[in-house]
């Protein structure tokens, strides 16, 4: 097998895993965990919100960033500080990092409400990580995405536009 044919083979294979957890764990699901008070911290909604899976797979799990936005548990500067965080870390150990992002319960109302916030993360991502990203999977889009795509692409060169592939769940 050849070095890109296993590297696809990883990478299908950490997709179906993520498929499984995102179905898991959406924004229903974790309205449920909190009335139920199975998570006890706030730490704990951080950790699922943005975190290093395997290796150089960084995930963004918008379920989770979207409960800790619409309660006030953190202000965007610490959510922010903390994502960077996580890229920093990958990168001590790794050139490249490629991108598991999960966009389910994404509206546009979110974007609207969320704009300065994905605004600073995405020029954040430009100036701090300049063509580190390898690859960036995005899950459950909904058609909304498509929105915060062209948002987005603003800010994004060409280069890094051609490495965001949309992944389909069936």
């Amino acid at each position: 097998m050849e070095f890109m044919e296993l590297e696809n083979s990883v990478n299908i294979n950490v997709q179906k895993e993520l498929i499984h957890y995102f179905s898991k764990n959406d924004y229903k699901h974790i309205k449920m965990v909190v009335q139920q008070n199975r998570i006890t911290s706030d730490d704990e909604f951080l950790k699922k919100a943005c975190y290093l899976y395997k290796e150089n797979h960084i995930v963004i799990n918008y379920s989770y960033l979207k409960w800790i936005m619409k309660n006030g548990v953190y202000t965007n500067e610490y959510l922010l500080e903390y994502i960077m965080n996580v890229f920093k870390e990958t990168m001590m150990y790794h050139k490249k990092f490629i991108l598991h992002m999960n966009s389910n319960h994404l509206t546009m109302m979110d974007i609207d409400k969320y704009y300065l916030f994905i605004k600073n993360i995405s020029l954040i991502m430009k100036e701090s990580f300049p063509n580190k990203l390898d690859k960036c999977f995005v899950y459950n889009a909904p058609f909304i995405f498509s929105k915060l795509f062209s948002i987005l692409s603003v800010f994004i060169d060409k280069a890094t536009l051609q490495k965001i592939q949309i992944v389909d769940l069936d």
